[in-house]
């Protein structure tokens, strides 16, 4: 389903040249459905599972995915000097949203054992200037996750705008500490993409390309805003902290935007089980669960009394419910 939705993307972006419309498709008629349609509680069986992860066809839809995106993405750079100023801002917009997809499959590859998955999962991430992320996500936030030790989630109270500076800097200085060979080489490999746009298809082309990378960066990095906002693991006598369980990630069941982020909103057993392809995941309705998918969240974001006004009850009351072991 996923990559149809690209093509769709494309085609009202690139051949009808109707951004506005494109926007009225992603964040009008998507969160409507997810409205409409029953939440999605179903789960696979242990036989589905096996049958699931060897099933080719949910492999090659990530990787159809990456040709798509890289197609749309060399088109833009050979149209951007279409635009005018009527359509330049929802172009960028839309073009951050269609950039910011790179990192699900991304993502969903890199993690695997498999050299080549891996591989192909950081390098997609180039055109975000933000390979970068592989490591910090590997080595750093899954085993950080819900602690004030990691940049990538977020205490109850923090606003979006205060998180940017402390995740973005965090996270690659958390690389940078973990492998500053191989985060020195994703720098590199960055500044050497841009130049090669900038050859490629001109100035104008390169600024719009920057401006597009940052916009995808600031959309992944508000969806992991989202999804570990206020959630704390427990402080042991220790010194170190309890094991992520399914209590730590916030999940969302609603049906449309999960399909469309490969399952990403059962995020709860992904950090259970960080192995699993996105396909076996599974929802629990003992995990916190977010008040719309992450189409709706992610913007809600951006405001942050509105957030606040809504999450923190809830935080507060899964705490609350959590500490009397229901």
């Amino acid at each position: 389903m996923f990559p149809a939705v690209v093509m769709i993307g494309f085609v009202t972006i690139q051949v009808l040249r109707l951004q506005w419309m494109g926007i009225f498709l992603i964040f009008g008629i998507i969160p409507m459905f997810d409205k409409i349609w029953r939440h999605d509680w179903l789960n696979p069986t242990v036989d589905d599972i096996g049958l699931l992860e060897a099933d080719w066809r949910f492999k090659l839809c990530l990787y159809l995915t990456i040709l798509l995106d890289w197609a749309a993405f060399l088109t833009a750079m050979r149209n951007v000097h279409r635009l005018n100023e009527w359509t330049i801002l929802p172009a960028i917009f839309l073009a951050s949203n269609m950039c910011s997809t790179g990192f699900l499959v991304a993502h969903e590859l890199f993690h695997k054992n498999n050299p080549v998955d891996k591989a192909v999962g950081t390098l997609h991430q180039i055109k975000n200037l933000y390979m970068h992320f592989t490591i910090e996500h590997l080595y750093g936030h899954h085993k950080r996750v819900s602690t004030p030790d990691d940049p990538a989630s977020a205490p109850k109270g923090m606003s979006i705008y205060q998180f940017f500076p402390r995740t973005i800097i965090g996270g690659f200085r958390s690389a940078w500490q973990i492998n500053p060979r191989q985060t020195g080489l994703t720098m590199v490999g960055s500044i050497f993409f841009v130049l090669f746009v900038y050859r490629a298809f001109g100035f104008k082309a390169m600024l719009f390309q920057l401006t597009v990378a940052l916009g995808s960066i600031c959309y992944l990095e508000i969806t992991n805003y989202i999804e570990h906002y206020g959630l704390q693991r427990k402080r042991l006598p220790d010194g170190t902290y309890e094991k992520v369980t399914i209590r730590h990630s916030w999940n969302a069941p609603h049906r449309m935007s999960n399909y469309l982020v490969f399952k990403l909103q059962r995020h709860s057993d992904h950090h259970e089980n960080s192995l699993k392809s996105y396909q076996t995941l599974c929802t629990y309705e003992d995990s916190p669960q977010l008040p719309h998918g992450y189409m709706v969240c992610t913007h809600l974001a951006l405001f942050p009394k509105a957030w606040f006004a809504i999450m923190d009850p809830l935080v507060d009351e899964y705490n609350l419910n959590r500490g009397k072991g229901t």
